[in-house]
């Protein structure tokens, strides 16, 4: 049957439809070249600091992670919705002005913060390691990484404000390339002096300040001059209003982030929170393509909410899932059955006891990464209290389950601890958009590409359990793109792609310049028979 709309409305779709592909196309790049830099510093670090080192050093993020969410306020989201609805009612001097008071409520909290935690790192530190070895190392980590709580709230108001601005193109050049890029730079000189996790601890720092400064330039020369003549009106109260239900729930991710690795630290020691944070980056992938195609969604929501196109809302809403689903569902199946194989090639043999714990953290991911669209429908109708309540729920699950299963199970039990908290909150926001509006994410397609992914990695496992009792890393990406090529073709033989998600992939392909006649012939052969 297909959808019953108009023309303009097919139209308005594929051209909203185009305009998060756009979008998508540079998160997606940016995160590919991301993740490839990032393998290359978790790997050298992973390696040269062993997983002792390695769990100090994201011990220490965790804990700066926890402090600068509590000097936020929640405040940080701000900047993405009321610069895309101020931007929707063309109201630069409230774009001007929505920036400036968040960086004027926010950074005397960030000073703060970062005093607080100077001082109290030296009592942290033996907390948290369980080894008084290294627990002067580890204050050392604390008072270097304290220091950058400051950068860390710029980052995030100015990242928000190109979200909201849908400047996806240099939001992505910050956040993914020049980050990462820097880290490692800094990480390889500092590693090869001797400075071990003090050089890996100031990497960070350094490529805090630099990113900082990135993105403030990409915010004044190339988006909008946060320092301009526009007199500028600060919303105080409607962002206060705004942003206050969304702080619990911004403390909630954290919690849902970081307890497991703080949690490990205090009942077992650092090593497992160093294996554990091996897996955590993999299962991580996951949600490369969820950022990819859902960075826009937020802000176009808000803009269709502006217009009261509940339609359009729903259909994107819908299309969005699909692509998620489309493109992680190879992914957990890859890391789920291959997770011990995943952790050996990238973190060496010392790792390969967190397999399970990946293969956990994986599935638990790309649940949330299918689902994750209804939380943008939410803050456009300004529902962030739903957000946050729901938000907290999961996280004070999420306490309770790791004081129960950490003891127990290990890394195990904080990987499921992880899982059923993070999506608890996640279907409950899909139950309420739900609920109020009717709207859901799935079709019938998703049930044609779970077959399509399960027949292809089928057959991909059968020959790797014939040939291979463990198979060789090269063999690994020879089956993998084998997988890819199969499960591709089944998408389009089982009809799973429909007629705009073909016009959008042609799109793509004509803008990345590929001109493969063979891809051409077959999207020419099934926008025919759509």
């Amino acid at each position: 049957m297909g959808y019953l709309f108009t023309m303009d409305a097919k139209q308005s779709d594929v051209s909203s439809l185009k305009k998060v592909a756009k979008g998508a196309s540079y998160v997606f790049i940016g995160m590919i070249l991301s993740k490839i830099i990032s393998f290359f510093y978790r790997y050298y670090v992973a390696r040269s600091l062993g997983p002792e080192g390695y769990g100090m050093i994201e011990i220490g993020i965790s804990i700066v992670s926890f402090a600068w969410v509590f000097a936020s306020l929640g405040i940080t989201g701000a900047p993405a919705r009321y610069a895309a609805f101020f931007r929707a009612k063309s109201d630069e001097r409230r774009i001007k002005g929505t920036i400036h008071a968040c960086l004027i409520m926010l950074l005397p909290l960030a000073v703060v913060s970062t005093i607080i935690l100077l001082v109290i790192s030296p009592i942290l530190a033996p907390v948290v390691t369980s080894n008084p070895l290294v627990s002067g190392e580890m204050t050392f980590i604390l008072y270097i990484m304290s220091v950058t709580i400051p950068f860390i709230i710029l980052n995030a108001v100015f990242r928000e404000s190109l979200r909201g601005l849908q400047n996806m193109k240099h939001l992505m050049y910050s956040e993914y390339i020049i980050f990462n890029s820097v880290q490692l730079g800094f990480v390889l000189v500092f590693l090869s002096l001797g400075w071990d996790v003090i050089g890996a601890a100031m990497a960070y720092l350094l490529s805090i300040v630099i990113t900082t400064a990135s993105f403030f330039y990409y915010m004044q020369k190339r988006t909008f001059p946060i320092i301009s003549k526009i007199r500028a009106i600060k919303p105080y109260r409607e962002i206060l209003f705004f942003s206050l239900p969304l702080f619990l729930g911004s403390v909630s991710i954290v919690f849902l982030t970081w307890t497991d690795t703080l949690f490990i630290g205090v009942f077992q020691n650092a090593t497992w929170s160093g294996i554990y944070n091996a897996a955590l980056p993999l299962a991580g992938m996951i949600f490369v393509i969820q950022k990819a195609f859902g960075g826009l969604v937020m802000p176009m929501v808000t803009e269709m909410h502006v217009k009261n196109n509940k339609e359009q809302i729903a259909r994107l809403y819908k299309n969005v899932t699909n692509w998620i689903f489309y493109a992680g569902f190879p992914f957990l199946l890859i890391l789920t059955l291959f997770s011990g194989n995943a952790l050996n090639f990238v973190f060496g043999p010392d790792y390969v006891p967190g397999a399970v714990a990946l293969s956990i953290l994986t599935l638990g991911y790309f649940i949330n990464s299918i689902l994750s669209n209804s939380g943008p429908i939410l803050i456009a109708m300004k529902k962030t209290k739903v957000i946050s309540f729901n938000r907290t729920l999961a996280a004070v699950l999420n306490i309770i389950l790791n004081f129960i299963l950490i003891p127990i199970y290990g890394i195990m039990g904080a990987a499921a601890a992880t899982m059923f908290s993070l999506n608890l909150g996640t279907f409950l926001c899909v139950f309420h958009v739900w609920k109020k509006t009717g709207m859901q994410p799935f079709t019938t397609r998703v049930v044609r590409s779970f077959i399509a992914g399960v027949i292809s990695i089928a057959f991909i496992y059968l020959i790797a359990e014939l040939f291979w009792e463990h198979v060789p890393i090269l063999w690994m990406i020879v089956l993998f793109v084998v997988f890819m090529g199969l499960y591709s073709l089944l998408l389009l033989a089982l009809g799973a792609l429909q007629k705009h998600d073909l016009e959008i992939l042609k799109m793509i392909e004509k803008k990345a310049g590929l001109k493969n006649k063979w891809f051409r012939k077959i999207i020419r052969k099934f926008l025919k028979t759509s």
